[in-house]
């Protein structure tokens, strides 16, 4: 029985004990106020009525109260007959005092009064079992009454119904409380059993647990000696078990868990986390210790209880990915997102101070061609060295990035009121790194001359969108490359050629939208296991009238940045629903990217299972990938809204995880059920340490947090090897095909 039918179960039982008894008072209560007015004659026929209707009424209840104290009722039979008759008889008794109120004088009416109320106060004693049924009976019993004393044209009566109110009130407020008390009680009697039940199971199970526990643990006297230690403590250690017993804690050099574990006969709360050093085996290990109080039957402090973890190589991880988050991996440099952070704050600052500042985009000219040719290991080697070479030129307060590839930024954090000399300051800069990188990067026996484009946009206090800002930057950077490489170009208004070009990007994708020459492709997804297609992301292709067959990269990053990946996302929706409809015998799903403005759309769940509907598709077909970005709005209500539409049955995938800063901070409370690895680790982890390790650490928190892992360009036997050895669910790559029309896809299956 679960613990909240047995409350109930008890509550009544309790009632049905007490009801013998408040019926017996009932019944002598009323039979008296009948023997009163027995002498009217007129009365004598209501007043056996009334009599025996009441003695019915509780005669019946109390043969159900016995049926179930001798278990022949159930407790639902039992109650629902119980709060009847006893509102019935309320009811019997309110009309019964009433009639009699009308036709008696002021002394008897007195009397009737009293009686009522008393009755009242009793009910509250035998009926709060169940607070409902007690505040019921009072109301029952009481309005009535209130009711025609209000209506009497007596002063006296009328200062009596308020008394009467203020009566029921209180009862009401008593009776809430001591329903509150009696469960409190009964939950405390049902904890106290099931505390007895597992501290005997405890007892019988203490040895045997205390021993095989996967987790260090061991007893300690008052003195702090060690009294019984278990093997995983002793393997945490590295110190045979038999050398640990009686020994003094006191006496060890680390005294960091001392004050922790004397808190417990303080009965005070002991944790402590962080690097303890082992005095018996010299080793610097991260512990999470957690300490008790064991009591005598007395309850008696005696002795105390510790349980350690080693989460040494937990912590290593975690930092690992906490620095992934906000750092560039391979030079050290703050990664794209956290850039934003900064550059944000930085333009609340001279918005603030009416200030200028600036901005350089740095990129390497022509370093595909190290990729390309020498290898990815000399091109991260130049990366590296690059970085190292402008740091020296910076001051520390400056903000050095990596946006990714070879693209670097510079937010100065110097500002001037004076437009001309910022842009002065900018450019020495610019012509410092420039100096810096004339001297060629040796790397074994490669002598390589690197040069940069550097693009320079100032920065004004009126301006505040970021996005904005970094676009300029970059179309500057691009003047000099156009220019013929290794210069220097600011941004200013007669760079529009890029504005008018995007213009006309706007409206031949409201055309391509109306017309509909969109057309999805799909990208096998393999189960890493059986080597089978489960699986397929959907990827959106443009055929252009004039200029071809454009990948996203020509479009999407536009669309995104205007409403129009409002209705290019619906169209991808729409049609990826019907896709499965012609696959469903085949694949598991069907992967759709979601951008952050479709998302945050008011509509978006209602969009889904509108698409869902019309191609009979069921939502657990279609599995919803997000970038990073969308949890940089309101994470409340981005949760929110994934759970509703997860309630629906569909899926939720992290696309490109370990590229932005915000990935493991926000990971533990999103609901995703799947996570994509970026082809950028995995495409360069067989050759960059760096990115394997980040690979198998990205699988193993995955994990953790019952993920299902798939990886994005997979692109070799090898690395699909690799992935497989290291847990990894699923993949995707040109391993298996390219994204490919619908009608290639069949016959991949």
């Amino acid at each position: 029985m679960k613990k909240e039918n047995q409350i109930k179960y008890e509550l009544m039982r309790l009632m049905a004990l007490d009801s013998y008894a408040s019926s017996v008072s009932l019944l002598f209560i009323v039979t008296v106020v009948a023997a009163l007015f027995w002498q009217e004659t007129a009365l004598k026929v209501p007043l056996a009525v009334w009599l025996l209707s009441l003695y019915t009424v509780l005669i019946i209840r109390s043969y159900y109260v016995r049926q179930f104290l001798h278990n022949k009722t159930n407790l639902q039979k039992a109650q629902t007959i119980f709060n009847f008759s006893t509102i019935f008889s309320a009811l019997l008794t309110s009309a019964g005092f009433l009639f009699l109120f009308t036709t008696a004088d002021h002394v008897h009416q007195t009397f009737i009064i009293i009686i009522i109320s008393g009755t009242s106060a009793g009910a509250v004693i035998t009926l709060s079992y169940f607070k409902k049924l007690s505040i019921s009976y009072l109301f029952v019993l009481l309005l009535p009454l209130i009711y025609t004393l209000l209506t009497h044209k007596s002063n006296a009566f009328n200062a009596l119904s308020y008394l009467i109110i203020l009566f029921l009130i209180m009862l009401s407020i008593f009776s809430a409380k001591y329903n509150k008390n009696i469960v409190t009680t009964l939950i405390s009697k049902y904890k106290i059993l099931a505390t007895k039940k597992a501290l005997e199971v405890s007892k019988n199970n203490f040895e045997s647990i205390f021993k095989e526990l996967p987790i260090g643990v061991f007893t300690y006297s008052k003195d702090l000696v060690l009294t019984q230690v278990n093997k995983a403590f002793a393997k945490i250690i590295k110190v045979p078990q038999e050398k640990l017993f009686n020994l003094d804690m006191k006496t060890l050099k680390d005294k960091s868990i001392i004050e922790p574990l004397q808190k417990v006969f303080k009965n005070e709360k002991a944790v402590y986390e962080g690097i303890y050093h082992t005095t018996l085996t010299d080793l610097d290990l991260w512990i999470r210790l957690h300490a008790i109080p064991m009591y005598d039957a007395q309850g008696n402090i005696i002795s105390g209880l510790g349980m350690v973890e080693d989460i040494t190589t937990e912590v290593q991880n975690q930092k690992k990915l906490e620095y992934q988050a906000f750092y560039d991996s391979l030079t050290g440099l703050t990664n794209r997102a956290s850039f934003r952070n900064y550059l944000e704050q930085f333009m609340k600052k001279i918005h603030r101070s009416k200030e200028y500042g600036a901005l350089l985009f740095i990129d390497l000219d022509d370093f595909k061609n190290i990729n390309d040719s020498i290898g990815h290991d000399v091109g991260d080697y130049v990366l590296q060295i690059f970085a190292q070479r402008i740091r020296k030129v910076l001051r520390a307060e400056d903000i050095f990035a990596r946006l990714g590839g070879d693209e670097f930024v510079i937010l100065l954090s110097q500002t001037d009121a004076n437009l001309a000399k910022m842009h002065e300051t900018a450019l020495y800069l610019s012509e410092k790194i420039h100096t810096t990188l004339k001297e060629p990067i040796h790397k074994e026996n490669e002598t390589l001359y690197i040069s940069l484009s550097i693009g320079i946009k100032i920065l004004t206090p009126e301006e505040l969108d970021t996005t904005t800002i970094l676009k300029h930057a970059d179309i500057a950077m691009y003047e000099s490359k156009k220019g013929g490489k290794n210069k220097t170009s600011f941004y200013d208004s007669a760079m529009s050629r890029q504005i008018q070009e995007q213009l006309l990007l706007h409206n031949e994708l409201k055309i391509a939208i109306q017309e509909k020459q969109f057309e999805l492709y799909l990208q096998p997804i393999v189960e890493t296991k059986t080597g089978k297609i489960v699986s397929a992301e959907a990827l959106i292709r443009w055929n252009h009238p004039t200029k071809g067959l454009l990948f996203p990269d020509a479009f999407i990053e536009y669309a995104e940045q205007s409403s129009l990946i409002i209705n290019i996302g619906s169209w991808v929706i729409e049609n990826a629903f019907a896709m499965y409809k012609e696959l469903e015998d085949t694949l598991e799903n069907i992967a759709v990217n979601i951008s952050l403005k479709q998302f945050s759309q008011d509509n978006f769940e209602e969009l889904l299972l509108a698409s869902a509907k019309k191609h009979n598709v069921h939502p657990r077909c279609i599995k919803l990938e997000l970038t990073e970005s969308v949890m940089l709005n309101n994470l409340e209500k981005t949760i929110d809204k994934m759970l509703h539409i997860k309630a629906h049955g569909f899926a939720f995938s992290m696309d490109d995880f370990g590229t932005g800063y915000s990935s493991l901070s926000y990971l533990k409370n999103l609901p995703f059920d799947y996570l994509k690895i970026d082809q950028s680790f995995v495409r360069d982890m067989l050759e960059n340490e760096n990115d394997k390790k980040l690979v198998k650490i990205i699988i193993d928190v995955a994990k953790q947090f019952d993920f299902s892992v798939i990886a994005e360009g997979v692109e070799t036997v090898e690395h699909a090897h690799f992935i497989e050895e290291n847990g990894c669910d699923y993949y995707q790559g040109y391993l298996i095909s390219k994204p490919v029309p619908l009608a290639e896809f069949k016959k991949l299956l």
